[in-house]
């Protein structure tokens, strides 16, 4: 059943749903916290949250449902009259954590975000920090990217804003994900600091989406410093195909699940024959 189901004639726009306020205890004990009934903190535990939360239900109406307190927002005090925040929709969605606090279940907090956002997200929440508030989910808008961060740790929402600040950043370069990919892939990063730190540090590895031929006049090219002309005049008169798999092998370039990969400073470790066979 809908949460706003058994209130004839409702526009919903005209209520709110205070989640899992389900009682008249429950209302009393939300009331306290979000302020509407000011108190000292050493009486809160000897007040009467059902007589609070009974007295505010015949003042303002409103029904108790499965999901929480459904009442007009007109008949609630200014404390409890905050908007929902808004995020600046131009900018992709990364990550969407579900945040959970004891007035809230499983908010929905979308990164990246500006700060005047996360504020607004915090003061919604009735939160000073995130690290009051649970993450009860993490969702990848790239699925195989999250796959592969094998986190052991628990980041902080500030360490996920920050790692998707950097991924929103190559979003629209041409390979660079699945680049990103094969990085990880590759290096197995074990915190989301360090998955972080290796997409700061992308330029430092290639995938590779050529052959042995091509990879050979790619890499005669970058040490000779010729240009396209100049090594089409040694087609013909060099072995590219040899010349390239020696420098795959010379390069230490590895198999992943996204392609072949190959490390600038330094190479990967060398492989076994058995591995660069796999590989390539």
């Amino acid at each position: 059943m809908h949460a706003f189901s058994g209130l004839p004639g409702l526009s919903l726009k005209e209520y709110v749903l205070l989640e899992e306020v389900t009682s008249d205890r429950t209302l009393g004990n939300y009331l306290v916290e979000h302020g509407v009934i000011d108190c000292p903190e050493n009486i809160k535990p000897y007040l009467d949250y059902v007589g609070i939360g009974a007295e505010f239900y015949s003042d303002h109406g409103g029904a108790y449902t499965l999901n929480g307190y459904v009442v007009r927002k007109t008949e609630l005090p200014p404390q409890l009259q905050s908007q929902k925040p808004f995020r600046e929709e131009s900018r992709d969605e990364m990550l969407r954590l579900a945040l959970r606090t004891g007035h809230h279940a499983d908010y929905p907090l979308i990164l990246p975000a500006d700060e005047e956002y996360l504020s607004s997200v915090k003061k919604y929440l009735c939160i000073d920090e995130f690290a009051e508030a649970q993450i009860r989910d993490v969702r990848f808008k790239t699925p195989y990217i999250g796959q592969m961060i094998h986190a052991t740790e628990c980041p902080s929402v500030e360490e996920y804003n920050e790692f998707a600040e950097a991924l929103e950043a190559i979003w629209q370069t041409d390979g660079a994900l699945l680049t990103y990919a094969a990085v990880l892939d590759a290096e197995q990063p074990d915190t989301l600091r360090r998955a972080y730190e290796l997409l700061q540090d992308l330029d430092n590895y290639e995938r590779i989406v050529v052959g042995t031929y091509e990879y050979g006049q790619q890499r005669l090219q970058e040490l000779l410093e010729l240009d396209h002309d100049e090594i089409a005049e040694l087609d013909g008169y060099m072995d590219f195909e040899r010349y390239g798999q020696d420098r795959m092998d010379n390069d230490h370039v590895i198999q992943t699940e996204f392609g072949l990969l190959r490390r600038f400073e330094p190479p990967f470790p060398e492989q076994s024959q058995t591995q660069q066979m796999k590989g390539l």
